[in-house]
């Protein structure tokens, strides 16, 4: 019974997740529809993608390391990783020069690389939640950089 309640809030959570997703997808379609191509504030979405995409991994890794619905947490966590590593080319593709900026994105990817490497077994859920948290912070600090030269932007354009 414990297992199949635990099954169950897995699937509602995973089910929150897709519908984080699919709100994230409206707004964007919709910026998109009213002509808001602004290159920063487009960057600072695609980031908060990415940090969307991380706690869904980190949900599916943590099915996978607890046996729980293998085949679908297995198959929802090899497209997650696929969608967050095609997101993360994109906010590479439109990455700033500024040196700050550089450096927070190469610790984003430090980050990702250690985080997907990292075998998920049912012992080493700790580990695995820590370097996902290190990764969620160092996507954090690259939006919020993001977020401070938007504000730079809209005070110039203001004046």
């Amino acid at each position: 019974m414990r297992a199949i309640k635990l099954l169950e809030q897995c699937h509602v959570l995973t089910a929150a997740c897709d519908r984080i997703e699919q709100a994230v997808e409206e707004i964007v379609l919709k910026d998109q529809q009213e002509n808001s191509h602004d290159p920063i504030q487009i960057q600072v979405r695609r980031l908060h993608r990415l940090q969307v995409y991380a706690e869904r991994i980190q949900v599916y890794r943590q099915m996978t390391a607890m046996n729980l619905d293998p085949s679908y947490s297995g198959k929802r966590h090899k497209e997650c990783c696929m969608a967050f590593q095609q997101l993360l080319k994109e906010v590479q593709l439109h990455q700033s020069e500024h040196p700050t900026a550089q450096k927070h994105f190469a610790q984003v990817l430090d980050y990702w690389k250690i985080y997907d490497e990292t075998e998920a077994t049912p012992e080493g859920l700790g580990s695995i939640q820590s370097k996902k948290q290190r990764l969620a912070s160092a996507l954090r600090q690259l939006a919020r950089w993001y977020d401070q030269q938007l504000h730079v932007s809209y005070v110039q354009q203001s004046r």
